[in-house]
């Protein structure tokens, strides 16, 4: 993986982690499960440690597919904003806050993978 492949691979987790980080103020001002709240707060936590951990080994050999890397957090991004967007509509909230748990820690299983590499 070359340095632009690990920027834009570090700026895709970015998205997410900022996303995790929006969704959780807004679960917390609809009401949401506080358990769901949690779960989002970890996730964040988790995030943060990993984005950081690769960002002090961002010069490092990471082994592995930029490109199905990239893919795969970007498929979970977009499907995360838009159960953002169904929460601001009041559309299912408990659903979709649900589903972007699920989209969350596929991200995290993505992360988690490089990093043990």
């Amino acid at each position: 993986m070359d340095l632009a492949e690990k920027n834009s691979l570090l700026d895709d987790l970015s998205v997410c982690y900022n996303s995790v980080n929006y969704l959780k103020t807004l679960a917390e001002e609809k009401n949401a499960d506080p358990a769901l709240v949690d779960r989002l707060d970890e996730q964040k936590r988790d995030l943060k440690t990993m984005t950081d951990g690769l960002l002090q080994n961002l010069y490092s050999n990471w082994i592995g597919e930029a490109k199905e890397l990239r893919d795969s957090i970007a498929k979970s991004n977009g499907t995360l904003n838009q159960c953002v967007e169904n929460i601001q509509k009041d559309e299912q909230i408990a659903q979709n806050l649900a589903n972007a748990v699920g989209y969350i820690d596929d991200v995290v299983k993505v992360v988690a993978g490089i990093a043990a590499k």
